[in-house]
C-alpha cells in the first residue's frame, strides 16, 4: 500500500499530478480552516479536490486573470504542473499555475471534413 491510499487527502498534491500538465477551469475559491489558521483553496469544475493556494500561486492567479478578486477568476483556464521549489532547507517538488498553452486550430479550409471534429473536441 502507498501512503496516499491509506491516508487519502482532500486536497492536491504534487504526487497526484506527477509529470502531467492538466488544463483545467477554476470554479471557485473558498477559505479552509487548518488547526490554527484559514488558507484559500482554489476548486476546479469536474474535480473533487482543491488546491491549497500559497502566495506563488495566488500571485499567479491576479497575473494571469487580470483580477486580485478570486471571486472573478471562475471560468478561467489554468495549467497546472510540478517543479522543484526550495522548503525549510530541503528542495521539494510543488504545484505551480501557469497560462495554458495557447491552443492553435487549421483555418477551416484547411481542415478535412472528418478533421472538423477536432473544433468539439472537450480537453478532458
Amino acid at each position: 500500500m502507498r501512503s496516499s491510499s491509506v491516508f487519502p487527502s482532500a486536497y492536491l498534491k504534487a504526487a497526484d499530478i506527477g509529470q502531467a500538465k492538466p488544463i483545467v477551469t477554476i470554479s471557485h475559491v473558498t477559505m479552509e480552516k487548518f488547526e490554527d489558521e484559514s488558507k484559500a483553496v482554489l476548486h476546479f469544475v469536474g474535480k473533487d479536490r482543491g488546491l491549497i493556494l500559497n502566495k506563488t500561486n495566488w500571485a499567479t492567479l491576479e497575473v494571469l486573470t487580470g483580477q486580485d478578486d478570486s471571486d472573478l477568476w471562475t471560468g478561467h483556464q489554468v495549467q497546472l504542473y510540478v517543479t522543484p521549489v526550495p522548503f525549510q532547507g530541503k528542495v521539494v517538488p510543488a504545484i505551480r499555475i501557469a497560462a495554458p498553452p495557447a491552443r492553435t486550430v487549421p483555418p477551416p479550409a484547411m481542415l478535412s471534413p472528418v478533421d472538423e471534429n477536432v473544433l468539439d473536441e472537450i480537453p478532458f
